[in-house]
């Protein structure tokens, strides 16, 4: 049982990843992301940066941070969610209920119009016995080959002390900041907290979403015999959530 357990888990993201393509295939879907392939086509970028800055402001200015009964029926499905996005920016109908997860997929997503690679990755804090997770973004560059952590759910940039950009593994080790590019910050309180509290446990790169295993890359190794209460109310280690969390990520350290 347990050996057929994690062959399902190694498995999984192949599938969910090929389920999820397929379902980008279905003529309505499609036509969406046409639409709004053309839309940043027709807009004048002319750098890697301005290209970024602008999907995430739209994902961000296009939604609204609520979870509710509307967020649980769509928020989770990418092209249903990328669909309420669009009827907003094109017809002016009401903002769709976005969360943190949903608004990095839908970056990722439209990001690939562009043809730029990123990641989506989670970041962790354990407060009074229950974790606290965020979803966040990794854009490369591919012009120097570096990776840049974004966050369209406050709708930023993260720095270091000289304003330059960082990946997910240098927030974990260095003091960071954020930038937001003469955008709106959305809930720059929570954003504050999530810089003190949240880069410290670890980063999950979440490959599942390209068809590949996750990997936890653990930066305290304490923390993951940490007892946790979970969504259920059970008591289990840190490690059991992560491993539960994305298919049985690979467990690395920093």
């Amino acid at each position: 049982m347990i050996a057929g357990s994690k062959v399902y888990n190694r498995l999984w993201p192949v599938l969910s990843y090929a389920k999820q393509r397929l379902s980008f295939c279905m003529p309505s879907n499609r036509d969406i992301i046409l639409s709004i392939k053309r839309m940043l086509q027709d807009v004048e970028l002319c750098s890697f940066g301005e290209q970024v800055l602008y999907v995430r402001n739209w994902v961000n200015t296009n939604s609204i941070h609520i979870i509710d009964d509307e967020h649980d029926r769509y928020a989770f499905h990418v092209p249903a969610a990328i669909e309420k996005l669009y009827r907003h920016y094109a017809l002016g109908e009401g903002l769709p209920h976005l969360s943190c997860g949903p608004r990095a997929q839908v970056m990722k997503e439209l990001l690939g119009c562009l043809s730029i690679e990123s990641r989506l990755v989670d970041i962790f804090a354990i407060r009074e016995g229950r974790v606290h997770p965020h979803t966040l973004i990794e854009v490369l560059d591919g012009a120097n080959g570096r990776w840049y952590l974004h966050d369209p759910d406050f709708n930023v940039l993260y720095v270091d002390s000289l304003g330059v950009g960082v990946s997910a593994r240098d927030a974990l080790s260095n003091d960071i900041g954020y930038c937001s590019g003469g955008c709106e910050i959305e809930s720059r309180k929570n954003l504050d907290n999530t810089i003190v509290r949240l880069f410290s446990l670890g980063i999950l790169y979440k490959y599942s979403y390209s068809g590949a295993r996750s990997v936890f890359l653990c930066a305290s190794r304490s923390s993951l015999d940490e007892y946790i209460v979970n969504d259920m109310g059970c008591r289990q280690y840190f490690r059991t959530y992560i491993k539960e969390r994305d298919f049985d990520p690979k467990i690395e350290y920093l």
